[in-house]
């Protein structure tokens, strides 16, 4: 390490290419890399390493138990039997954390926390980022379970909107820092947006409503499946829906007179409604900004209690947004007439989608309302100073 540099080291749950991952391959490129070392230690091999390489992460693949609260698994199962293990200390994961001497270590999610555990008290300062809301966590116990260890270990809890702040509201030692989204390659999302119409044949006129996110029986499936059938009933402008993200093949749907996957029931939804002309399915995209930066407005139903990453992003390219709203229902990352209108129901989102859809240059100015909103709270390179200051104060503050 070079002299006069701090460590840090990131701890992630897994090595897929994530809302998470990409929101910690942006926070490593906004940090000032000639005043810190930055290091990303997973449990599994896997995809995204390539992406912190790229931004200039040293990574390290080191099996340790992960914790999952998001939804997780149900209480008297046998995966979560398994994964109680991630609240006990592993002194072989340990050892190998202060081998790499660290300033910091900074855990990227809640489902690490065993890296907290195993170094509480160890003379490391903790940073936990609190990435998923315990809003719809299976078992309740193991919200308790969680947020107890997380309060025990950490000197500073980030928040990425009001709606992560669950259970940890009280603690002075707390604060929120949005997801971030490169500005520069939003332009450039922003500016491939014919390109992209062009290649998903969509026509100059055409009103793209499009979703970016994977897609299943708990994760917004039905939702987009009423609005396919509303739109079809009450839509007169000329309309594409593009979905950007899987359907899960591996879920079964069993309902009527269908028994399948959930990919299937979706195609034989579309074949029954004669759609095939108007669904386009882009599939998983590594880079889904292009993509998001093709639709003129972006709906965000998905029944995880919290707004995400999808919003942040379409702001930074001038698209409209219209999501339910987190479970909180305080959450600044979409204010209504900026960027975009946040809901309380699927029913209300419904209504407001038919408004919208009526008016474009309402879409158009939204877009661009909300794209100055992005400027000014998703900048990685402001994001990136906040974070060193809370470094340098934190680990100042440890050695005092």
């Amino acid at each position: 390490m070079d002299k006069g540099k701090y460590k840090i080291i990131y701890i992630h749950q897994d090595g897929l290419i994530t809302g998470s991952a990409i929101s910690l391959r942006n926070m490593i490129a906004g940090i000032n890399q000639s005043l810190f070392e930055i290091y990303v230690v997973i449990p599994k091999d896997g995809p995204a390493i390539e992406i912190w390489e790229n931004v200039g992460a040293k990574v390290f693949v080191f099996n340790f138990k992960t914790f999952w609260t998001s939804p997780g698994p149900k209480c008297f199962s046998r995966n979560n039997f398994k994964q109680l293990f991630a609240l006990l200390p592993n002194q072989a994961f340990k050892l190998f954390l202060l081998n790499l001497n660290p300033d910091l270590i900074h855990i990227n999610d809640k489902a690490a926390l065993q890296a907290g555990v195993s170094l509480k008290n160890g003379g490391i300062p903790i940073i936990q980022h609190s990435r998923s809301a315990y809003h719809l966590t299976a078992c309740k116990a193991n919200k308790f379970l969680s947020s107890k260890r997380i309060i025990q270990y950490a000197n500073h809890i980030i928040c990425i909107s009001e709606d992560e702040m669950q259970q940890f509201e009280h603690l002075h030692n707390q604060s929120i820092m949005f997801n971030t989204v490169n500005l520069d390659e939003a332009k450039i999302a922003q500016n491939n947006r014919m390109a992209i119409r062009n290649q998903l044949n969509i026509g100059a006129h055409e009103m793209v409503i499009g979703m970016a996110e994977n897609l299943g029986i708990y994760k917004g499936l039905f939702d987009i499946i009423d609005i396919i059938k509303l739109l079809k009933e009450k839509c007169n402008q000329s309309y594409k829906i593009l979905i950007v993200g899987k359907i899960d093949q591996k879920d079964t749907i069993n309902i009527h007179d269908f028994k399948g996957s959930t990919y299937a029931y979706f195609q034989k939804v579309i074949a029954e409604n004669n759609l095939e002309n108007k669904v386009i399915l882009a599939g998983f995209q590594k880079e889904p900004l292009a993509y998001i930066a093709a639709m003129d407005l972006l709906l965000v139903s998905k029944q995880h209690g919290v707004l995400g990453r999808q919003p942040i992003e379409a702001q930074s390219v001038g698209t409209a947004v219209l999501a339910v709203n987190g479970h909180s229902k305080k959450s600044t990352i979409l204010v209504n007439g900026i960027g975009g209108y946040a809901v309380d129901t699927m029913e209300e989102l419904k209504r407001k989608l038919l408004e919208l859809i009526a008016h474009p240059a309402e879409l158009h100015n939204l877009g661009i309302k909300g794209q100055a909103y992005a400027i000014k709270h998703f900048d990685l390179n402001q994001y990136g100073k906040k974070v060193e200051e809370l470094y340098l104060k934190i680990i100042n503050k440890c050695k005092q």
